[in-house]
């Protein structure tokens, strides 16, 4: 990954957030649509994410495994965002993590599409 993309500094890493939080709830505010439905009408892996966090913030667990069983990485993705791009001090295993993410989602988009 380029070094370019990389935020290291802690109030970059809070603004970021806070633009993040903005956009997701001024997207859910105004309909919640999703911009790649919107102009594919196919769902992208992400769709339900929110739905997903409003059924858990209802300790809802099952509603949020059904409206996207990928919520738990969210946190996993902003944890390694947040400690350096990194979440172990072994990069095999960050690595690992995160392709388990990845084909969390890629399996989540197929189902969908099927």
């Amino acid at each position: 990954m380029l070094n370019v993309f990389k935020v290291k500094s802690p109030i970059k890493k809070i603004c970021c957030t806070l633009v993040c939080l903005a956009i997701i709830v001024c997207l859910h505010f105004n309909g919640g649509a999703c911009l790649y439905n919107r102009f594919l009408h196919v769902e992208c892996p992400g769709c339900g994410l929110t739905a997903a966090y409003l059924s858990l913030f209802k300790l809802d667990l099952l509603g949020a495994l059904e409206q996207n069983f990928m919520f738990w990485s969210v946190p996993v993705i902003y944890c390694y965002f947040w400690f350096d791009y990194r979440l172990t001090n072994n990069k095999v295993i960050d690595k690992i993590i995160l392709a388990v993410v990845l084909y969390g989602f890629i399996v989540k988009w197929i189902i969908t599409l099927l």
